[in-house]
């Protein structure tokens, strides 16, 4: 699915109508997935937590609100979803062939990613983790498909200061 189709289908939902009634200020923040199901993140500036709505049988559901993981000295940013105009397939689709040719070693078995707004840009910001325990991080204009970044990391260094 689309993510402004699916940004209609939650945002046009009886259930999103009654949450947004009571988090006026909340936003559409990131697009994430995860083993093919496809959530939307709404932040709430004032709770400082997310709430994702997602769809499934053929209805929206409403998640209970998360903390929200991200740097103390950035802010979360809006998604704008006239920019987002690859699919999540397309982008995936994209990374995968970047990551056959510039990391070409590394055997991927699990992939996800978040599409949101970061010093970079909009992003689907996408990662790989490979049997020799290392995420692969692509970063994916969400308009153009350009790769604004990429690196490798050693999940053994997971938490060291970079």
């Amino acid at each position: 699915m689309r993510i402004p189709e699916l940004v209609e289908l939650v945002e046009g939902a009886d259930v999103f109508k009654v949450w947004k009634g009571q988090h006026a200020q909340a936003f559409l923040a990131h697009a994430f997935s995860m083993g093919g199901m496809l959530q939307l993140g709404y932040y709430d500036p004032e709770a400082e937590k997310a709430t994702s709505f997602f769809w499934e049988n053929e209805s929206v559901v409403c998640s209970e609100a998360m903390e929200v993981l991200k740097d103390p000295a950035s802010h979360v940013q809006p998604l704008r979803v006239e920019l987002v105009m690859l699919t999540p397939q397309d982008a995936m689709d994209h990374a995968l062939q970047f990551q056959k040719k510039e990391y070409a070693g590394e055997v991927v078995f699990k992939s996800f990613f978040v599409l949101q707004t970061l010093d970079v840009g909009q992003v689907f910001n996408i990662t790989f983790v490979t049997h020799s325990m290392k995420t692969i991080n692509i970063k994916l204009s969400s308009d153009t498909g350009e790769i604004v970044q990429h690196h490798i990391d050693s999940l053994m260094n997971f938490g060291e200061a970079q």
